[in-house]
């Protein structure tokens, strides 16, 4: 399995949800733990081993992150898994020594001298994976999105508390204390009321994004396990003839990703869940679409609007056809909230709040904050599995952020206005205004006055068109 350096129709019936969740519940602080998590703690007070299935570019990535701080962290990758050898074969010359492998993730979970996973292939894979290894009695780290549809994101996040596990999901830009620094000057008032946030990831590649290099010496049947890949046999995506621009760039095609939003979007919605408290939307809208590389199902361009109950809303905004993008900005009544580099935000105050604002802030209209650093996500996720550290981007955390992002998703592909509840998933959002639904679908009355017959009384439809 892989993914490369750095979803969204699937055959979940709300039916088989609704079961899950309700499962999931009633199983909270019954299930006991299975004999494997016992006989995988030696990590908690010693070296925490780490098996790792997908050896793409992102995979190896965070194989290389482990093994070079290996002594530091006093961890070590010594399983890996994949279902293509030739990124087995680049997995273990990025861990060193021998690692175990596996071409069946199944059979690595298996193992008993494993303390934590490192799950980074397609999005479509997530969940499955997730979830099968939390039941094994591991830790996670998964990385983001935290799952393919909000559906899995939920089962996740209450496998997690049924097992008392670990869950990091991969997006270090959660590790950045300007976040935090910023949940701390709107919890003091600095900026009032938040109304709207503004953020983005923006790009340009005249190649068209994802178009990665294919390699030809990829054979289904002979080095590479196609139908494992697919996952057509538990429902992950359909069966499908082997197609190399699928494989290697599997982020332009709905049934393995969601492009824009599952493999960017999170990076920069997840951190705001910080300041914001893990809030699940109300309702999302997105617009877009593909304005310049027709060879992707995924829009090259993504503009998403995410509401909240708390009266507060967030433009995600992005191109990949163009890389001026758009500020990370907290916008309230009183003063707007920057995030910067560093750890650091600065705060300017409204015109209209002068006198208050100066009072508070030693008479500047502008100050800059300095945040606290983090730990490196990596590390703060072995701290929490050796420790029991706070995680950066827990399951709570990933699953707010998943929500969001995957209902930006079928928004935009359904042309509606979507909404989710853990009781009736999602579901289209209806008006606030109770006579907003037929708003604007009859000309004003007084127009009948031109001579033409008038629709609402059985004439021609669409008279005002006509000549």
């Amino acid at each position: 399995m892989e993914e490369h350096p750095v979803s969204e129709q699937k055959s979940v019936s709300r039916r088989n949800f609704l079961r899950v969740a309700a499962a999931g519940t009633a199983a909270l602080g019954v299930l006991g733990r299975t004999a494997k998590s016992y006989a995988a703690t030696e990590g908690a007070n010693g070296r925490i081993r780490m098996g790792a299935i997908g050896c793409g570019g992102q995979g190896r990535s965070l194989m290389g992150i482990f093994t070079e701080n290996k002594d530091a962290w006093n961890c070590e990758v010594t399983a890996i898994c994949d279902v293509y050898d030739r990124r087995i074969d680049m997995g273990k010359e990025k861990v060193g020594g021998s690692p175990e492998v596996f071409k069946d993730y199944r059979k690595l979970l298996e193992k008993k001298d494993l303390d934590a996973i490192i799950i980074a292939t397609p999005d479509h894979w997530h969940g499955k994976m997730a979830l099968d290894a939390l039941d094994a009695g591991f830790h996670v780290y998964l990385e983001k999105p935290m799952a393919h549809t909000p559906y899995e994101a939920l089962a996740i996040k209450k496998k997690v508390e049924q097992t008392g596990k670990k869950l990091q999901v991969g997006s270090q830009h959660t590790a950045d204390g300007a976040y935090y620094a910023a949940r701390k000057a709107i919890a003091d008032g600095l900026i009032g009321q938040v109304v709207w946030t503004t953020t983005g990831y923006s790009r340009n590649n005249r190649g068209g994004e994802w178009n990665w290099k294919i390699d030809d010496d990829a054979k289904p049947g002979v080095n590479l396990d196609w139908d494992m890949w697919l996952g057509h046999k538990w429902g992950l995506a359909p069966k499908h003839e082997w197609d190399p621009d699928r494989y290697f760039r599997f982020r332009k095609y709905y049934d393995y990703s969601g492009g824009i939003a599952t493999d960017l979007f999170y990076h920069k919605l997840a951190p705001f869940m910080v300041p914001f408290d893990n809030e699940l939307p109300k309702r999302v809208t997105a617009s877009g679409g593909i304005y310049l590389f027709p060879d992707r199902e995924v829009p090259d361009n993504s503009f998403v609007l995410v509401d909240y109950p708390s009266k507060h809303t967030i433009a995600i905004l992005a191109s990949m056809t163009n890389d001026t993008g758009v500020s990370d900005r907290i916008y309230g009544q009183k003063g707007t909230i920057d995030l910067l580099s560093d750890d650091k935000i600065k705060i300017t105050g409204q015109k209209e709040f002068e006198e208050e604002f100066k009072a508070a802030n030693n008479g500047q209209m502008e100050v800059e904050i300095q945040g606290d650093p983090r730990p490196n996500h990596r590390k703060n996720f072995l701290d929490a599995v050796r420790e029991g550290a706070d995680l950066n981007l827990d399951a709570a955390r990933g699953y707010a952020a998943q929500v969001a992002i995957s209902l930006s998703l079928y928004a935009f592909r359904q042309g509606k206005t979507l909404s989710w509840s853990e009781e009736k998933g999602v579901y289209a959002s209806g008006p606030d205004d109770k006579g907003g639904a037929n708003a604007g679908m009859r000309p004003p009355a007084f127009l009948k006055q031109s001579g033409k017959p008038s629709a609402r009384k059985g004439g021609t439809k669409n008279w005002w068109k006509q000549k």
